[in-house]
């Protein structure tokens, strides 16, 4: 568990304090707004969820009478953890924070934690719980209550509990990286070939591929994909690590899962320093043939 004493909660009337270096929405990156629901799919607030380029924010405000009191928050590539009931195992959540009760709090997760770049656009499993509480006119807790940031994914048991993808914000740090396919069309039982050139010698080039949505990069959802620049959506599998030869490429040989389906797919290649991505490249959209 990660517990952050940096993340800072103050009076509602200024700004939520953010960690050092932290700027916040960075500009050109857009909030996405999102419900706060109880169990009872009450709508008792909203939540915003931003990334500058060292920090994820998850900014919360509750309804009245409701105040926040603290959050425990999954952001990671997997799903959130289940307990053996396949219930939400919120105690194994990383980042969770503990506030003075307030309408608005936000939690920052860093960037870096989660190997992370400001130059790599990349989709994360996000899941939220936030503690409630109302308090009377002596500032005691009166009543306590649980709600989860609204997602598209439940829990497999029978305790409450929402999750669901969300697409980091990047600028264009101008890789000169390129992605090549080797056929031009991939088919299932031979062996396929992605070509990353033009990368920095010697470092880890991880390549991914989508299993589901691909966007357009002006993120408009398309049915033929074409030769349109992608945005690969979640889920993301990777296909695997190659280290760049002196030239500044890495080749993976790779077969496609025997439960692939015909039709269009994106891949992408990405550098990894260690720490985190720092250049990438995405691929046309690209045939798979299944025999």
């Amino acid at each position: 568990m990660r517990l952050l004493p940096s993340v800072l909660a103050v009076a509602p009337a200024l700004l939520l304090a953010a960690p050092l270096g932290a700027q916040g929405r960075h500009e050109g990156c857009e909030e996405e707004l999102r419900d706060l629901i109880l169990d009872t799919l009450a709508v008792v607030g909203e939540a915003r969820l931003s990334n500058g380029d060292q920090y994820i924010r998850i900014e919360v405000s509750a309804l009245a009478p409701w105040k926040v009191a603290g959050m425990r928050a999954f952001v990671d590539y997997g799903p959130p953890p289940e307990d053996a009931q396949g219930n939400p195992d919120v105690g194994s959540f990383p980042y969770q924070a503990t506030f003075d009760p307030g309408p608005r709090r936000a939690l920052y997760v860093p960037m870096a934690d989660l190997g992370l770049s400001f130059c790599l656009e990349t989709v994360m499993n996000v899941s939220v719980q936030v503690e409630l509480v109302e308090l009377d006119a002596f500032g005691n807790v009166a009543n306590a209550d649980t709600a989860w940031v609204d997602g598209v994914n439940s829990f497999s048991g029978t305790v409450f509990g929402r999750w669901f993808p969300w697409l980091t914000c990047c600028e264009d740090c101008g890789g000169p990286m390129t992605l090549t396919p080797h056929p031009p069309v991939f088919k299932r039982g031979r062996v396929n070939a992605l070509e990353a050139g033009n990368g920095p010698a010697g470092k880890v080039v991880r390549f991914l591929a989508n299993d589901g949505t691909i966007g357009c990069s002006g993120g408009r959802l398309l049915d033929q994909l074409g030769l349109q620049a992608l945005d690969l959506l979640s889920p993301v599998t990777l296909l695997g690590s190659r280290t760049a030869d002196p030239t500044g490429t890495a080749v993976l040989d790779f077969d496609l899962p025997l439960q692939v389906s015909p039709g269009l797919y994106g891949f992408q290649a990405f550098v990894f320093d260690g720490v985190a991505g720092i250049s990438s490249v995405k691929s046309q959209a690209i045939v798979v043939q299944v025999d």
